[in-house]
């Protein structure tokens, strides 16, 4: 009797099932199931499978995939019945039935594969059209362009296309909202760094790379701090310096003279911390000085007063400032 031509119908037909002995090391059989993967892969084998009849390919991928799910469960549960003496040989012959469910599969997926590619490309050039509308609307340069995402799940089957739309419009305004950011982050950075010609304004703002720019600003602020402190100190230097070298000789000799000698002490002794009371008349002489200066110069001022002149046996008291 000639054997029976099968048809797509066939292929349909769910796997035979496998039987897990009841007993253990009993006698098993794939031939069923070989029997049946072996008819069926030579018909698939044979078949004209293109993507102008891609719902065929689909359907028969499908049925090799209910295949290959039900014997590999069946088969992993016939491993774990324990037997010991076969198990070897039960593992090969399990190989040689996927092998067969393989190839099957493999038919169907080169084609699959094709279909998806010219699917996810259809997807790019819809991509394509709305990222170029964007750049036109809000103005992006190709750079920026290129900046926004194609996401992963945008080329999901299930995306919707509004969703997608609506991602790349959120995408193109973060983009523009991230350069005004950036300009008002730069304009910042040079103002600040303008205040000295010391600073090197390209050295900061590379720092916008890994930094937030209030910590970028801070750094600035500190730097200028330390070079105003250094200006000051010059500045007191170049006052003390005006004078001759024979009264910055005689000024030092006086020190000198002064700190070997027991300290006299003119009036009522007070904290060296406070300030003279007023209640003392003739004991000392007040003078009031208004001084105005640059604010920058503030330490410079601070120096000379509590320093420089302290030695002296000078002592102020400041008044609120006047701005």
């Amino acid at each position: 009797m000639a054997q029976r031509k099968l048809t797509d119908a066939d292929i349909l037909e769910p796997l035979p099932d496998l039987a897990i002995p009841a007993v253990q090391n009993q006698r098993f059989d794939l031939g069923a199931q070989k029997q049946f993967l072996s008819d069926r892969l030579e018909y698939v084998l044979s078949l004209e499978l293109t993507e102008d009849n891609i719902e065929r390919v689909k359907t028969l991928k499908k049925a090799i995939v209910s295949w290959r799910t039900k014997f590999t469960k069946e088969a992993d549960m016939y491993d774990k019945a324990n037997f010991t003496a076969q198990r070897n040989i039960f593992k090969a012959l399990v190989e040689e039935v996927l092998a067969d469910i393989r190839e099957m599969e493999g038919k169907a997926d080169e084609v699959l594969a094709k279909e998806e590619e010219k699917r996810i490309a259809g997807i790019d050039v819809i991509i394509d059209g709305i990222v170029a509308d964007l750049a036109e609307e809000f103005n992006l340069t190709e750079e920026d362009a290129a900046k926004i995402e194609r996401k992963k799940n945008f080329y999901n089957k299930t995306a919707d296309l509004k969703s997608v739309a609506d991602n790349l419009r959120e995408q193109a305004a973060n983009i523009v909202q991230a350069k005004k950011t950036r300009e008002i982050e730069v304009k910042l950075i040079a103002n600040l760094c303008s205040t000295r010609a010391e600073l090197n304004q390209q050295v900061y703002l590379e720092m916008l790379a890994y930094m937030p720019v209030a910590a970028i600003l801070e750094k600035i602020g500190a730097e200028i701090t330390r070079l105003e402190n250094l200006s000051s100190q010059k500045i007191v230097a170049d006052i003390l310096g005006d004078e001759d070298e024979q009264d910055t000789e005689e000024y030092d000799d006086m020190y000198e003279a002064a700190e070997a000698q027991e300290p006299i002490t003119v009036g009522i002794p007070v904290d060296k911390n406070s300030f003279l009371p007023v209640d003392f008349p003739g004991r000392t002489k007040t003078m009031d000085i208004r001084i105005e200066y640059p604010a920058e110069h503030s330490d410079a001022l601070s120096n000379l007063f509590n320093v420089v002149l302290k030695r002296y046996g000078i002592t102020i008291k400041v008044l609120p400032s006047r701005i």
